[in-house]
């Protein structure tokens, strides 16, 4: 039972939970409030009672009421009326938009549960649960029944930013007054959010297969669809291309280009030819004229005369088809004095010999591509019964045919440069009354996709403000393209419908888990009830209270085994006092050894003098550890004798002064040497292994700890004791790890010994070679000092000043002269290799401690130079002296006659020794002979 003061810390706590709650979603509600009504402002969509901005704002309004009414005691109130909004505003929100029912449904639940537990008593919040779960089923059914005709938009990213905020803020709250719930209420929750989050991941995983599937047989459905589409225009472009290629042979028309241009209009030929193409025109009334143009582009006759006599050799029917020996079909083209858009089909027409004389090519009315197209859309919407339209385009993704309005055609899909819209209507690609302004059909999606060549797409028609599929195909006799389109909605639908009945479906499931979590959960806790009684009245001091093992389960066993706790409680009662002190006294002994281990570590570890360290060690281990004799043992360097190096008391001094050592192998110290182990002697008269020391006579316990570091044993520690078994192994481990590091503090300082030494010893030496390097260039230096004067002239000085000079420099800086000069020595890697001697006029006073610093440091960075310029000169004499040994071994290496090798090495050398008399002879055959010279 609960006492006053805890009852009030729960309610002050629950106060301050709800506190807490109100004023964060009063923030979170207020933002996402006006974040949608900056959306809706955007769009121009009047305000509806059932917008999330709406209900976010009537939310943030109850979370401050509910904040006020808390400030006035009212808890319980101000809650109920927070979950009260807050659930109206949720109900509302799924009543008018559809697609987030799982959503809210979690929201709603998380919320009663975060909510209620953190801020109301146990009871209250338990009648809340199942609300919160009957409001879950409410969601279910709304969203089964779509009572409203409900508006599915598209998913905003910022709804399930704000939900998921919500969710985790709840979900926090949940997890922090979960230790605190009841049992049942536990078992309750946890079937409550196992069944949910299953069903959850469930329903999103089949929602989205279902729509993925949806989605791709929509897909290969508008791709058939284009497909079919695509071959009606080819089909009408191949007859086309076949009619023409066909016309192209005619005799007539080929005589009639090869007659002279004066006469054969007035010729019988003319008059065959010209009938021909007016045949040829008559077939089809989608056809505007036939023509036919000679080598040059000029349109020698045609159905429509008033064309004879122009020229279209600046057009693309005429220029292709001649550079590429084919028939070529052009693009739409929106030529001045033509009402709509034309395309044209041409070929060439050749002679016997395979000779091209000129082109035959007929001229179409566009408007033929938009009836095709439509037609084709008639017929599948007759046969699939589908909503998708049709639109074609040709190779610079210019509309040519659309079925929803004349008035996109001359349009793009995207946005056009200045530059390229100025060539599209310089080719007439685009209607010449177009501006640049309107060109565009504000679907940037299609206009990706058409460029790079795709064959599906989705994305939001700008123009129409809806959200569409599209399948593209490409034409076979053409450079155009195919787009079937269809709303998005139309294949979402069945997804949506088969999302409704599967949530109800979750909910039904949802529903019998809490239905079935608190059967079961009342069943496993009555026993645990009736057994908490039971061990109250234990804990009230009735030590005879006895528990009733009703079943063989896991609770009867509790039962039982708090009934052997009981027993052994009652006996253990008697005893425990001593227990305890017995306990805190090994304790006390442990932490003093620990403590003691700890400070000789780090004692260790700050010295560098190996006989330091053994006698600083030994002394307190002694001394820390209350013991009666510490000895610290060495390995020589043939690991054949553990030698002492340090001992305590007077039994130490008289062993050092004996260099004491033990043979490795015998003895405890020889035997923890040789294997690297420690060992114990809790009763030294019972070790057969141990060495009797006549020094040490009141040894009654020992141990030997090895010094281990690097993998290697440099030796160990004795430790004894005038107690009987006083070390045991948790000492002893403790001990261990204090010797552990203590090696490791012998083995740093020889790293440290040995490293001072070679690094002495390579400086020493670099130095020496310096000197030797900076004597070697001073002798083939004709100038090795200088002066400069007041007035800045320089000149060399004599080698008998720089002789006088040099017996004033030391090792460091001297002022001369009443400190009117200062002499300093330029150094490299310790030795004097030179000086600068700096005299000031009397006027100008002595040297100051600053200027002397700047001098100082000009020395320094002076020597550095020299040494660089050094260095960089013994590499220039190397390379030359590389270089002349090269060039002697190639001369030489070129020569294969004996004589002539000896001479070219002699003249060679000569160059290169001048000065020098060579001479190179071969000996003869008597062993030992010389060379003459």
């Amino acid at each position: 039972m609960l006492d006053r003061n805890e009852k009030s810390l729960r309610v002050q706590e629950r106060t301050q939970n709800a506190s807490r709650i109100f004023l964060i979603s009063f923030f979170i509600t207020l933002v996402i409030g006006i974040y949608f009504s900056l959306v809706a402002a955007e769009r121009g969509a009047p305000i509806r009672y059932g917008d999330s901005n709406v209900q976010a704002f009537f939310v943030a309004f109850a979370s401050i009421l509910s904040f006020m009414l808390l400030r006035q005691k009212q808890l319980v109130m101000s809650v109920l009326l927070f979950l009260g909004v807050f659930s109206i505003g949720i109900i509302a929100s799924s009543l008018y938009f559809g697609g987030m029912d799982i959503i809210l449904a979690l929201i709603i639940l998380l919320t009663y549960l975060g909510v209620g537990g953190a801020t109301l008593p146990r009871s209250l919040f338990e009648g809340l649960m199942s609300f919160s779960v009957f409001l879950s089923v409410v969601i279910g059914f709304v969203g089964y029944w779509d009572p409203l005709e409900r508006e599915y938009l598209p998913p905003d990213p910022v709804i399930y930013v704000f939900a998921a905020l919500l969710i985790i803020i709840y979900s926090v709250f949940l997890w922090r007054q979960y230790q605190r719930y009841s049992l049942r209420t536990k078992l309750v929750i946890f079937f409550v959010i196992l069944s949910a989050s299953g069903i959850g991941v469930a329903f999103t995983i089949a929602n989205f297969n279902l729509e993925r599937v949806l989605f791709a047989n929509s897909q290969q459905r508008l791709l058939a669809e284009a497909e079919s589409s695509g071959d009606n225009v080819d089909s009408y472009l191949l007859y086309g291309k076949d009619s023409l290629e066909t016309a192209s042979a005619y005799l007539d028309l080929r005589a009639y280009l090869l007659q002279d241009a004066q006469t054969r209009n007035s010729t019988p030929t003319g008059r065959q030819a010209q009938n021909l193409l007016y045949a040829l025109k008559n077939r089809s009334p989608e056809i505007l004229s036939y023509g036919l143009l000679d080598i040059d582009g000029n349109v020698v006759l045609d159905s429509r005369t008033d064309n004879i006599g122009t020229s279209e050799a600046h057009l693309p029917h005429f220029i292709v088809a001649l550079q590429e020996s084919n028939t070529y079909v052009s693009s739409v083209l929106y030529l001045p004095g033509e009402k709509s858009g034309v395309f044209f089909i041409s070929t060439p027409v050749y002679t016997d010999m395979g000779l091209q004389i000129g082109i035959i090519r007929a001229k179409y009315n566009a408007s033929v591509l938009e009836r095709l197209i439509i037609r084709e859309s008639v017929e599948h919407e007759m046969q699939l019964a589908s909503n998708a339209y049709y639109a074609l385009f040709d190779e610079n993704s210019v509309l040519l045919a659309h079925e929803l309005g004349e008035e996109r055609i001359g349009k793009v899909p995207g946005t056009l440069n200045p530059a390229e819209f100025e060539t599209l209507q310089t080719q007439y690609l685009i209607p010449g009354d177009e501006r640049i302004e309107t060109i565009s059909l504000n679907f940037p999606d299609l206009a990706n996709a058409l460029f790079a060549d795709i064959p599906f797409f989705e994305g939001e028609d700008l123009g129409e403000e809806t959200q569409i599929i599209g399948a593209i195909i490409g034409l076979d006799n053409a450079p155009w393209k195919i787009v079937a389109f269809q709303s998005q909605d139309e294949f979402v639908l069945p997804a949506r419908r088969q999302g409704q009945i599967f949530f109800l479906l979750a909910m039904g499931t949802v529903l019998f888990a809490i239905m079935a979590g608190t059967g079961i959960s009342n069943v496993i806790t009555a026993p645990i009830i009736r057994l908490r009684t039971v061990a109250q009245r234990f804990t009230e001091g009735d030590l005879a209270a006895h528990a009733v093992v009703e079943t063989d389960d896991e609770i009867g066993e509790l039962a039982d085994t708090f009934n052997t706790l009981a027993v052994r409680l009652n006996e253990t009662v008697a005893s425990l006092e001593d227990r305890v002190q017995e306990r805190t006294r090994t304790i006390e002994d442990r932490t003093r050894y620990l403590e003691g281990a700890a400070e000789i570590g780090r004692l260790a570890t700050t010295i560098i003098d190996a006989d330091e360290l053994s006698k600083t060690v030994v002394e307190l281990i002694r001394e820390r550890f209350n013991l009666y004799y510490v000895g610290l043992f060495m390995a020589d360097s043939d690991q054949e004798w553990a030698i002492l190096r340090a001992g305590t008391g007077v039994a130490g001094e008289i062993m050092l002064s004996n260099n004491h050592r033990l043979k490795i192998g015998e003895g405890m110290i020889g035997w923890t040497v040789r294997y690297g182990e420690a060992r114990i002697a809790l009763d030294v008269g019972e070790d057969a292994v141990r060495f009797e020391n006549p020094v040490l006579p009141e040894t009654r316990s020992e141990g030997a700890l090895p010094l281990r570091s690097r993998g290697r044993i440099l030796g160990a520690i004795s430790v004894q004791s005038k107690q009987p078994a006083a070390f045991d192994l948790e000492i002893l481990t403790t001990l261990q790890t204090m010797a552990d590091q203590i090696a490791v503090a012998f083995d740093n300082a020889e790293l440290f010994r040995r490293s001072e030494e070679a690094l002495e010893a390579e400086r020493r030496a670099y130095g020496e070679l310096t000197l030797k390097s900076w004597q070697d260039m001073k002798k083939r230096s004709s100038f090795s000092a200088f002066r400069v004067d007041k007035d800045g002239g320089i000149k060399a000085l004599k080698p008998n000043d720089v002789e006088t000079r040099q017996q004033s420099l030391g090792e460091y800086q001297a002022l001369q002269e009443d400190g009117r000069a200062v002499v300093l020595p330029i150094k490299s890697r310790g030795h004097v290799i030179g000086g600068i001697r700096i005299a000031k006029s009397g006027e100008r006073g002595k040297w100051t401690k600053e200027q002397l610093q700047l001098v100082d440091t000009i020395s320094e960075q002076l020597s550095v130079a020299l040494e660089s310029a050094r260095l960089f000169e013994d590499t220039q004499l190397r390379a030359q002296r590389e270089a002349v040994i090269s060039d002697i071994s190639s001369k030489v290496g070129a020569s294969i006659r004996t004589d002539t090798i000896l001479k070219t090495t002699v003249e060679e050398l000569g160059k290169a020794l001048s000065g020098a008399d060579i001479s190179f002879e071969i000996t003869g055959p008597e062993k030992g002979a010389k060379p003459k010279r």
